[in-house]
């Protein structure tokens, strides 16, 4: 007995040290830093209609323009203006990079700015991610895969999406199935999605930054690539190693 309660110690001491690191690294967001907004609340002239999800960096809520000016619904995510660590910010500013290369795996932009507290940023909708896709199609876990043509489909968009966010001189650091979608409208076209872990690998005059002799570890463990795991600096070749790793 005294043996299994040393484990259960261990484990649970195991546990809040990985979690203060990675809070220190900025990895991980508390629940206390998501914004939790409820059917009815106004960013801005957006009303919110429900909440989308929810993960580490925040929700996503599907919004309409209570204004009746800009017909449908759309995405929102935000975050509080007093946030330390500004994750939307980045998100922003790759998918305005990424509109101006006329890239066309990404997420449109259709409002942004600061309202009631909270920085905010309004994208057009998509469809289900891959992981929900696999996990609908099956309750089987075993069955949960894709057809053969289908994941050489798909494999082929991710290439193509990888390569343009690194077109654009930006790593995404997270590839995993979560973080890729379908259209909303169109189901074969393949959406890159969350930007709060990405970072610029070229300098100001377009050349490869020189690689840091240790960075803190980015992305989700499934998916990481091996340098992440030995706390290497994150490279174009680990985003295509983390896709690898999506099969």
């Amino acid at each position: 007995m005294a043996a299994t309660g040393g484990t259960k110690n261990l484990s649970a001491e195991m546990k809040e040290a990985a979690a203060k690191a990675a809070q220190e690294s900025g990895i991980v967001q508390t629940a206390l830093d998501i914004v939790q907004l409820y059917k009815g609340d106004k960013v801005a002239t957006w009303e919110i209609i429900k909440k989308l999800g929810e993960g580490g960096f925040g929700a996503v809520y599907l919004v309409k323009d209570a204004n009746g000016k800009i017909a449908g619904e759309y995405a929102l995510k935000a975050e509080k203006a007093s946030e330390t660590t500004r994750v939307l910010k980045m998100e922003v500013y790759v998918l305005m990079e990424l509109k101006k290369s006329n890239a066309k795996h990404f997420c449109d932009i259709l409002d942004r700015g600061r309202a009631n507290g909270y920085n905010f940023v309004v994208m057009t909708l998509v469809g289900p991610s891959f992981d929900n896709l696999r996990k609908t199609a099956s309750p089987d876990k075993a069955k949960q895969k894709f057809s053969l043509g289908c994941a050489l489909s798909i494999g082929i968009c991710v290439v193509d999406a990888i390569e343009e966010l690194h077109g654009i001189g930006y790593l995404h650091r997270d590839i995993k199935p979560g973080n890729f979608a379908i259209g909303k409208s169109d189901p074969r076209r393949v959406i890159m999605l969350d930007f709060g872990m990405a970072r610029k690998y070229i300098d100001a005059q377009g050349k490869v930054r020189v690689p840091r002799w240790a960075a803190g570890f980015r992305g989700t463990v499934r998916y990481a690539p091996l340098s992440c795991h030995i706390s290497r600096d994150h490279c174009r070749k680990d985003d295509l190693e983390s896709f690898l790793y999506m099969q």
